[in-house]
């Protein structure tokens, strides 16, 4: 008899799965269910999960496993013929050395509608710059921020 190996976790010293990672991320940004409402679905079939424990999860999984994705995503799309911008300004509270009423911005940038690889990154800035931009170097003029 052999005994299976143990698969590596995805979170370090954590008992998050992939599968409950990825379930978290689905609900949140997806169907737009807030970490909180999670939290009590959670607590509804009997596991204690807190909401600041699932947002560490994301912030975790997003840092050592979807960061080389959103770069690779990102070195495809500047190779695009067209590529689209768009800056939110949103709020975000309790932000650390920030008053809850900064402006702070999320850029979503997109290849175009008959691109061959449909790409739609999200990067949130706190401050408004040329220089946090995800386009920059494409040589692109937008809002009048060269990109």
């Amino acid at each position: 008899m052999k005994k299976a190996t143990t698969p590596a976790p995805v979170i370090q010293h954590s008992m998050a799965s992939a599968s409950s990672v990825a379930w978290v991320m689905y609900q949140k940004f997806v169907n737009s269910m807030p970490l909180y409402r999670q939290e009590k679905e959670w607590k509804g079939i009997g596991l204690d999960l807190s909401r600041a424990t699932m947002a560490n999860w994301m912030i975790a999984a997003t840092r050592d496993w979807l960061k080389s994705l959103v770069n690779r995503l990102h070195e495809r799309l500047v190779q695009e013929r067209y590529l689209h911008a768009d800056e939110t300004p949103l709020q975000v509270m309790n932000e650390k050395g920030r008053k809850n009423t900064t402006p702070s911005y999320m850029w979503i940038y997109s290849s175009g509608q008959h691109s061959v690889h449909p790409i739609r990154i999200f990067e949130y800035q706190r401050k408004r710059q040329t220089a946090h931009t995800l386009a920059r170097g494409c040589g692109l003029v937008y809002d009048e921020i060269m990109i």
